[in-house]
């Protein structure tokens, strides 16, 4: 018996029974875990940092942009209007390592670790 695995299945789970000297299959069950969810690249996507904050540059149209510290709490979130450059100031946060996520219009996300200072 030939049994086809949907793309991205990372766990299957097959019952066999016995009932009156037969066996059956009887559930099967496909988990699909998003362990690693792909989205497509924002284009020519850069992060920098200055001596004020974050500088961010792109050839997309950008839609918002937060910077997270390491524990996952969100330091900025900035509406980018359509912009495809924004300079974030940062003057009153401490220096660390920090994610940024960048989304542009057209849904896709990338996620960046910069290390301010």
């Amino acid at each position: 018996m030939d049994v086809a695995i949907p793309e991205g299945v990372t766990k299957v789970k097959v019952s066999i029974k016995k009932d009156w000297n037969v066996a059956y299959i009887d559930d099967v069950v496909f988990y699909s875990m998003a362990s690693g969810v792909k989205n497509p690249s924002i284009k020519n996507l850069k992060v920098n940092s200055n001596a004020s904050g974050l500088i961010i540059n792109s050839s997309s149209v950008l839609d918002v942009v937060r910077v997270f510290d390491i524990s996952g709490k969100i330091i900025k979130s900035i509406q980018c209007d359509g912009l495809q450059q924004i300079e974030i100031p940062l003057n009153n946060v401490t220096s660390g390592l920090f994610l940024i996520e960048v989304a542009d219009v057209h849904g896709n996300i990338d996620r960046v670790k910069q290390l301010v200072k």
